[in-house]
């Protein structure tokens, strides 16, 4: 199902819409940015997602469940790309 993932399945999502599921809670995430990437692989596709989460806890990158709206709990490997006082940011790439 992971390939099928289009970048429009990000795009629009409103505030609260997704979440990461980890040690028995929900971090509320927000997209900040889906950017299409130059196909360099099997998926006509490739995208990124720039993900805002709570300041703490920063998580270490890794496979997390991720709850979407619409396509339901997916394992996804998630990175963090950076934190500020607004929060820390991940990242999901889709190749």
């Amino acid at each position: 199902m992971l390939h099928t993932i289009a970048p429009t399945a990000f795009e629009d999502l409103a505030d609260g819409a997704l979440a990461l599921l980890v040690a028995g809670q929900r971090l509320a995430l927000k997209v900040e940015a889906v950017s299409r990437l130059i196909p360099v692989s099997t998926r006509s596709e490739p995208f990124s997602v720039l993900l805002r989460g709570p300041q703490t806890p920063t998580l270490p990158q890794g496979i997390y469940s991720l709850e979407h709206a619409q396509l339901g709990e997916l394992s996804l490997f998630i990175v963090p790309v950076a934190r500020d006082a607004s929060g820390t940011q991940y990242e999901i790439t889709f190749n």
